[in-house]
C-alpha cells in the first residue's frame, strides 16, 4: 500500500553467440550408422570451427543427414560463409563428407555497453500482459547483440510480423528461428494472448547515387573525405528500419567539407522508406569538379 508496485524484469547483457548454419553429412558406408554430436568441420579466416550441435543418424537407403552446426568461436567471425564453403572434417571419420548448404549467420560479440544501457532503460517494456508493439520490440532486441533494429507490423488484428536488422543487413536464418524461439517459450505464448507470430527478413531497397560535388582549392584528399562523408548518411540508413531517404543530407555532409562549394546527388530520389525496409547503396560515385 502507499506507492506503486514494481516487479523485476531480467534484462542482461546479450553474451556472444556463434554463427550456424545447415550442414549435410554424406555418407559413403553402411546406412544406418551415426555420427555423434560435437562432430567439427573448419574453415580459414583464422581456422574458423563449427560443431555439429546433435546427433547425425540416417535410416536405411539414404545416403545423407542434415544436422545444425554452431561456430565454437563466440562472435561474427563465423558469420558470411556461403553453401559449399564448410568442407573439412577437422575429427575425420570414415566414409563420411560434409558440405554447409546454407551461409552461416547469427554469430553475435558481447552487447555494446551503450546499446545494452538504452535497452535496459526500455526494459519495463517487456511487463506485459497483452503482446503490446513495445514487448514485441524490446524482446526481440534482447535475443542476440547482432539485432540492431527491428520492425514489428500488425497486418492484420492477431497478426504480427517481426524483421529483425543487423549491421549487416537483414537477420539470416538461423538468427530469425532464435527470435522465433523467443515467442514460442511458455511465458511469452501466455503474454501473446493467440497472436500468430512470423519472424521475417527485413527488404532491402537498393540505390546507386551519383555526388557532384565542385570545390575551389580543396585538398587533395577531397574525392576520399566526401566518399567518407556520403557513406556515413548511407550506413545510418542501411542500419535503420522505415528511413526517410532525403538526397540533401549527404550533400550537406559533403558541403561540410573545406573547399566543398556546392555537392549535388543523383539517381537517389527522395523517399520515405516502409517500416520493414531499409537502404543499401549498391555503388557510389563521387565525381568532383574543380572550380578554381
Amino acid at each position: 500500500m502507499g506507492g506503486p508496485r514494481t516487479e523485476p524484469v531480467d534484462a542482461p547483457v546479450a553474451g556472444g553467440k556463434g554463427a550456424r548454419h545447415l550442414a549435410v553429412l554424406h555418407f559413403r558406408g553402411p546406412t544406418g550408422d551415426g555420427v555423434r554430436a560435437g562432430r567439427n568441420a573448419r574453415r580459414g579466416r583464422g581456422q574458423i570451427v563449427f560443431a555439429t550441435l546433435a546427433p547425425a543418424s540416417i535410416a536405411i537407403g539414404a545416403s545423407s543427414a542434415t544436422v545444425t552446426a554452431e561456430a565454437l568461436e563466440e562472435g561474427t567471425a563465423g558469420n558470411g560463409f556461403l553453401p559449399g564453403q564448410l568442407t573439412s572434417i577437422l575429427d575425420p571419420v570414415g566414409g563420411v563428407a560434409v558440405t554447409n548448404i546454407t551461409e552461416s549467420s547469427g554469430g553475435a560479440d558481447i552487447e555494446d555497453i551503450e546499446l545494452y544501457r538504452l535497452r535496459l532503460a526500455n526494459a519495463y517494456e517487456r511487463i506485459s500482459t497483452g503482446g503490446s508493439w513495445a514487448w514485441y520490440r524490446e524482446t526481440t532486441m534482447g535475443v542476440s547483440s547482432a539485432i540492431i533494429d527491428v520492425a514489428i507490423i500488425r497486418p492484420s488484428p492477431c497478426f504480427i510480423e517481426i524483421y529483425p536488422l543487423t549491421a549487416t543487413g537483414a537477420a539470416g536464418v538461423d538468427l530469425r528461428d532464435q527470435v522465433a524461439a523467443t515467442f514460442n517459450t511458455a511465458s511469452a505464448l501466455d503474454i501473446r494472448f493467440g497472436d500468430d507470430v512470423s519472424v521475417k527478413p527485413p527488404i532491402a531497397v537498393t540505390s546507386a547515387p551519383v555526388v557532384t560535388v565542385r570545390v575551389r582549392r580543396a585538398a587533395s584528399t577531397i574525392q576520399a573525405d566526401a566518399l567518407a562523408a556520403a557513406t556515413g548518411v548511407l550506413d545510418r540508413w542501411r542500419q535503420s528500419l522505415g528511413s526517410i531517404i532525403a538526397p540533401s543530407e549527404v550533400e550537406a555532409a559533403i558541403r561540410k567539407l573545406r573547399g566543398v562549394v556546392d555537392a549535388e546527388v543523383s539517381a537517389m530520389p527522395f523517399q520515405r522508406l516502409a517500416r520493414n525496409e531499409f537502404l543499401v547503396a549498391t555503388s557510389l560515385t563521387i565525381n568532383v569538379m574543380d572550380l578554381s
